[in-house]
């Protein structure tokens, strides 16, 4: 029972209407509060403002009886048969001499006890011993002739006011429960959405695994945050989708790549042990195993640094070089090959050209571009290996005159593991090369991209952002 009523407290549409409904319930008391302060005010105002009025007329009385022949007494009587009358505010009302000696009181005046007189202009609020509810009252200092000094004490019931403002409150509280039912009305249907948003994402969340990974939350069509919201969704599983498909599609690779090299090298070995042999085919079968080694090995290398290119975990030894030595370098360490080959190799400089590089990730870069051209290029061919400034960068172009890649599969020759084996040589690598260096290049800030020859053959065009020394 009590997990149920926990688990019932703690769903989000709950507390959701929860706040609503108290934050409506402030407001709407403080509200209440607001405007039964200022009703009272303006009661009390009106109030006042009629006993003022009152005064203002009892002096008026007083001092035409007076202009008249008559007696102060008589002046007093007359403005007390014209008060009488009253129905919602009666007024009661006596005149006191300076000493405080009543000179004058209404009869029905004597129904309250009006205070000990102040001596002064004041409002004051008071209740009788004798009647119920309270009263409000306005003391006057009078002057009526050259020597009288006089006090005039005038009140009226509250009664009619304070009926007002007991209605006012019993409207207030009937209006409570109404505005407390309206809240969680409102603050359940407000709080629907979301919560159906996120039971969706809940529910798409359980049905995705490894191999389920199509499962999209729907897009509203309003444009708010909740649209906002699905589609950062929607983008993030787009992510994970590709990346656990490169994953499987890298695994299947390696998978692939790795299988036929060791099912080879099983194959030599079981040949040697299959018969007793001669040294001579055991050194020749020996080399093969090695060939094949060094070509496990090489691959493990080139996986291991795309992997700490993946995981952003490459190191990185910035430093000024000047990129016709870089060139330079390469072009030594190739042209014995080249020659071997029958290929000539030619290189054109910048002209000093500084770049703030890898010394050793860049060379490596060119050096896997320069050997596939020397591999790929037949004998009598030609390589150029150039190097200019353009665009506040410097251009390395590596063009030659080989077999070429048919232009439908350009765009995949930066893959993992894809090799254009019908449109080349024939000669086979690991299909990793032209991925670290595409990474290399990246990790410069620069681009790399390959085009056809104009004539036959490939071009590899490098950009990299340039550093004048000074």
């Amino acid at each position: 029972m009590f997990s149920r009523l926990n688990r019932f407290c703690s769903r989000l549409d709950v507390k959701l209407t929860a706040s609503y409904t108290l934050i409506l319930l402030l407001l709407a008391l403080l509200l209440c509060s607001f405007f039964y302060y200022r009703l009272e005010h303006n009661l009390v105002k009106q109030v006042d403002r009629m006993l003022h009025d009152e005064a203002n007329e009892f002096m008026s009385e007083i001092k035409e009886g007076l202009n008249n022949g008559g007696s102060l007494v008589h002046g007093c009587e007359v403005f007390a048969e014209d008060i009488a009358k009253r129905k919602y505010f009666p007024v009661y009302f006596r005149l006191l001499n300076s000493s405080g000696g009543i000179i004058f009181q209404a009869h029905h005046a004597a129904e309250i006890s009006f205070p000990e007189y102040r001596n002064q202009e004041s409002f004051y609020r008071f209740t009788s011993p004798g009647s119920s509810g309270l009263f409000r009252a306005y003391e006057m200092p009078l002057r009526i002739n050259i020597e009288g000094k006089y006090i005039l004490q005038i009140a009226t019931r509250m009664k009619q006011a304070e009926n007002i403002l007991e209605n006012f409150l019993a409207n207030i509280f009937r209006a409570i429960p109404a505005i407390l039912l309206l809240s969680v009305g409102c603050g359940i249907y407000v709080s629907r959405k979301p919560r159906k948003i996120i039971t969706n994402i809940t529910s798409v969340a359980r049905n995705i695994t490894s191999q389920n990974l199509r499962h999209r939350l729907e897009v509203s069509p309003a444009d708010d945050e909740i649209r906002d919201l699905t589609v950062t969704i929607n983008d993030m599983m787009d992510r994970l989708e590709k990346s656990f498909k490169h994953m499987k599609q890298f695994t299947a690779d390696v998978s692939h790549e790795l299988r036929n090299p060791l099912f080879a090298l099983k194959g030599e070995i079981e040949v040697l042990l299959s018969q007793k042999r001669e040294a001579q085919e055991y050194r020749e079968a020996l080399y093969e195993c090695q060939e094949r080694v060094d070509y496990l090995i090489k691959m493990a290398n080139d996986l291991f640094m795309i992997s700490r290119f993946d995981e952003n975990k490459i190191h990185m030894n910035f430093d000024y070089l000047d990129i016709d030595e870089v060139v330079e370098n390469v072009y030594d360490l190739f042209l014995p090959m080249a020659e071997e080959k029958g290929v000539s190799l030619t290189r054109c400089l910048s002209g000093g050209v500084t770049l703030l590089a890898d010394n050793v990730k860049l060379s490596q870069a060119f050096s896997n571009l320069v050997d596939n051209a020397v591999k790929f290029t037949p004998a009598g061919g030609k390589i150029e290996l150039s190097a200019r400034e353009k665009d506040e960068g410097v251009e390395i172009r590596i063009k030659d005159n080989g077999p070429g890649i048919p232009a439908d599969k350009l765009s995949r020759i930066f893959e993992r593991f894809y090799q254009v084996e019908a449109s080349r040589s024939g000669q086979k690598g690991t299909g990793l090369g032209l991925q670290i260096c595409k990474r290399i290049i990246e990790a410069h800030n620069g681009r790399i991209v390959a085009e056809q020859n104009e004539k036959q053959g490939m071009v590899f065009v490098v950009f990299l952002p340039m550093y004048r020394s000074t």
